[in-house]
């Protein structure tokens, strides 16, 4: 607990979310060959879509992740039928944007888009793919992080190190990033069994003495900041 930990460039990564709506010719579940069976169409195209990046991508250096985080077909549950329509949706994670090039070729876009749509024709159905950005990377400026990383000296509660604290989330304090000299930084805030939960967990928590550490840093780095 109490550990600042700061490190140059990319450290969040941007976020963009989309959803695909696929379409075909519904028919009754014991004559699946009547339709095209759109649901096993959706399951086909969700479980290549999440292993993308790792087999088009050079994910060492263009590290992304697909991730589904919702589903929706026939909500009325029946149980004897196969619907003409069904959707998914979730979160693409990237720390490049999705309009780059690839060093594979291509885009990020085009990538996904080409995928839904050769899977989809495959099972004689239509995907189309919506995709919108959110916040871009999160991008620490270098020198800026090598002078504070010199003067956190000063502050002796602290123990500041350079560690690499990239994470595939995504935060809008991007948008600063990309119009000042920025760093962004993490504050550990476990002690006691207190403030393992995960984030956006009804468990989440913040042992006490961390705000102290975390607040004391914030008044010494406006004091810093001052002087340069």
């Amino acid at each position: 607990m109490g550990v600042i930990r700061i490190a140059p460039g990319p450290v969040l990564a941007g976020s963009n979310y989309y959803s695909v709506n696929v379409t075909g010719r519904g028919s009754h579940a014991a004559y699946p060959h009547q339709g095209d069976d759109v649901p096993t169409c959706l399951a086909n195209i969700v479980s290549g879509l999440t292993s993308l990046p790792a087999r088009k991508m050079n994910v060492l250096e263009e590290p992304c992740i697909m991730s589904v985080t919702w589903i929706e077909s026939d909500t009325s549950h029946t149980y004897n039928v196969l619907p003409p329509e069904a959707s998914f949706g979730g979160t693409v994670r990237a720390y490049m944007d999705i309009a780059d090039t690839l060093q594979n070729g291509g885009t990020i876009e085009e990538l996904m888009r080409d995928y839904i749509t050769h899977t989809s024709q495959a099972h004689g159905c239509e995907a189309e793919l919506r995709l919108r950005r959110g916040a871009p990377p999160t991008v620490n400026d270098p020198a800026l992080w090598a002078a504070v990383l010199e003067a956190a000296r000063e502050f002796p509660a602290l123990r500041a190190d350079g560690e690499s604290i990239k994470r595939m989330t995504a935060e809008d304090f991007s948008y600063y990033t990309q119009e000042f000299p920025s760093l962004y930084f993490s504050l550990g805030i476990a002690k006691d069994g207190i403030g393992d939960a995960g984030l956006h967990t009804e468990h989440f928590a913040i042992h006490p003495d961390a705000l102290d550490v975390g607040t004391r840093f914030l008044n010494w780095l406006a004091v810093w900041g001052t002087r340069q």
